[in-house]
């Protein structure tokens, strides 16, 4: 696997606080994990090290925990280094099983509504959870991810729903990303993402979480507090169905009760 270029390699450059992303509070670190590290081999078991240490700070107010070992990579930087052609090593659900996964999920949630509808898949890379969706109903759907050439070209429109399932642990810039996900939504539109939040347990493992796995580009990763505060800067409400799936609006459409437990 590829490591890093030199830049990002220099850890004596790391300073022990930096400013929060998201609410700009004082985040510490709190301690690094080596660049090969991944959600597949967390314990770095059965993966070679790559002897380039990436430091995660945490923020003291809101609990965001996160990298910025990347913050000056490119596009190219990241498909390199990150998104190549190794990543499904590491990665090993995210051509099909997800997103199939995933289709059915927003199906039994949205699927009521899906001649209605217009989705949008925010970073759905190869376009299967679009193709699925497609075929479960839904009349209108589009991905968009600058990540993949066939589906770089940026939607000149508004969608009712739009997904971004895996997407916000993977941005270096979360309020730029956060602000770009929900331009795409009509004024009673819904951002249906997925991201695992921490917990109690997993603040207290710190940098061994299983989620901290720069190698799979997880350089954000956020409490529910740190999520309701990029809501407020974004002036949209946010509001989280379980540990691992959220949304945002700005009133809850009545195609989205169902997340509730209220009747559609």
């Amino acid at each position: 696997m590829s490591a890093p270029n030199d830049r990002t390699a220099d850890n004596a450059l790391v300073p022990p606080q930096l400013a929060c992303k998201c609410c700009g509070g004082p985040a510490s670190l709190v301690g690094e994990v080596d660049f090969n590290k991944n959600c597949v081999d967390p314990d770095g078991t059965s993966t070679n090290r790559a002897g380039v240490p990436i430091p995660y700070h945490r923020c003291a107010n809101c609990g965001f925990l996160f990298t910025a070992r990347f913050d000056n990579f490119s596009r190219q930087d990241f498909a390199t280094h990150i998104y190549n052609a190794q990543y499904a090593l590491v990665d090993p659900d995210y051509a099909e099983r997800r997103p199939v996964a995933n289709a059915s999920l927003v199906t039994r949630l949205f699927g009521e509504f899906s001649r209605d509808l217009s989705v949008l898949d925010y970073g759905g890379g190869n376009g299967r959870l679009e193709r699925e969706l497609r075929g479960n109903g839904f009349a209108e759907v589009r991905t968009y991810d600058p990540f993949v050439s066939e589906a770089s070209r940026r939607p000149d429109r508004g969608f009712n729903l739009v997904l971004a399932f895996e997407v916000a642990e993977h941005t270096h810039r979360p309020l730029e990303t956060f602000k770009d996900m929900t331009s795409f939504l009509l004024p009673d539109g819904l951002l249906f993402f997925s991201t695992l939040i921490q917990s109690e347990q997993t603040q207290a493992e710190g940098v061994r979480w299983w989620y901290v796995a720069p190698r799979n580009g997880h350089v954000s990763l956020y409490t529910a507090d740190a999520l309701a505060v990029i809501g407020r800067h974004i002036q949209f409400n946010f509001a989280s169905a379980n540990q691992n799936m959220h949304t945002m609006f700005r009133q809850l459409p009545r195609f989205a009760r169902k997340l509730f437990g209220e009747p559609a």
